[in-house]
């Protein structure tokens, strides 16, 4: 299982999932990344970051990647995804998930790690990702 990315080209938007189609928690809200205004997150009751919103120039990054396969790599103490091996310049922090950028004023999302292990489904998370070097 592949971690999974839309792109709908009408709209102009994209949506990364972070959970596989067989965890279906519901969707409690909608919320505006503060740093970035072209970056939304879907939170589950359980205060779970479950998907990303991409609008603008935000969902270019899914349109050029959305067909690949991309799998978190597992760490002892994070999970993480990389849609684009670039070196972070900014990072913000929000509901136990830190997000990479690409440039200093938190634009270009590069990717994000899973921090909080307690809050979010080390099982369920393990079927979208290789183990890494440790």
């Amino acid at each position: 299982m592949t971690i999974r990315m839309t792109y709908d080209q009408e709209a102009e938007m994209g949506y990364l999932y972070l959970f596989p189609e067989t965890f279906t928690p519901a969707i409690e809200e909608t919320d505006e990344l503060e740093e970035n205004e072209f970056l939304n997150v879907d939170v589950d009751q359980e205060g779970r970051i479950v998907g990303i919103e991409f609008f603008n120039e935000e969902a270019n990054v899914i349109r050029a990647v959305h067909s690949q396969a991309f799998l978190y790599a597992e760490h002892t103490d994070r999970f993480s995804l990389r849609l684009q091996n670039t070196i972070p310049k900014s990072s913000c922090h929000l509901q136990g998930v830190t997000f990479y950028f690409a440039e200093t004023d938190h634009t270009g999302f590069i990717g994000l790690d899973i921090l909080d292990l307690e809050r979010y489904p080390v099982d369920v998370l393990r079927t979208l990702a290789q183990p890494a070097y440790k």
